[in-house]
């Protein structure tokens, strides 16, 4: 973007409002899954109380970072959301997990970022956080080849080849 005088300005400007390890929220509780920002007004930390006997006690901090202070609530909850608009905290809990699907084998020490399923759960899809340096020897064919056989083995192989008119090798 350009100003009125033709120099460069960036596209975004960050300022630092506060630290959340001085709220006391421990620095290792500060990952993708723990921490959500819904909109520019909410932060949503999931995350255990330091310093005290209650390690294994969950709790949501809340707060909106050009209004409030910190509000924060116990809760049993494996995720946690603000509504983008209005005070309203959406909750997941489900004590006793569910095996849904195997995951892939290079996703095993993955930082987990999203897990979404279409409505009548008939396919999943889980991202994550690789630290992992990919060859430059990986040639495009074999990276086609690759999400093809995964395509493949998630049973939706056949719909994308109708849609993208695929021939399969």
């Amino acid at each position: 973007m350009l100003r009125r005088d033709n120099t460069l300005r960036p596209p975004l400007r960050i300022t630092e409002l506060l630290q959340l390890t001085h709220l006391g929220i421990p620095l290792e509780h500060i990952t993708w899954p723990r921490v959500t920002m819904t909109s520019d007004q909410w932060i949503c930390i999931r995350h255990c109380l330091i310093g005290s006997n209650l390690e294994n006690i969950t709790v949501i901090t809340v707060l909106n970072p050009h209004h409030t202070l910190p509000q924060t609530w116990k809760a049993v909850a494996d995720c946690a959301q603000m509504n983008p608009s209005k005070p309203i905290i959406a909750v997941k809990d489900s004590p006793v997990p569910v095996k849904v699907f195997c995951r892939d084998a290079r996703m095993k020490n993955a930082q987990l970022v999203r897990y979404v399923s279409d409505p009548k759960m008939k396919w999943f899809a889980l991202s994550g956080l690789i630290a992992e340096v990919l060859s430059v020897e990986l040639k495009k064919e074999q990276l086609v080849k690759y999400v093809w056989d995964v395509c493949k083995r998630l049973h939706i192989a056949e719909r994308l080849s109708n849609v993208l008119k695929v021939d399969e090798a």
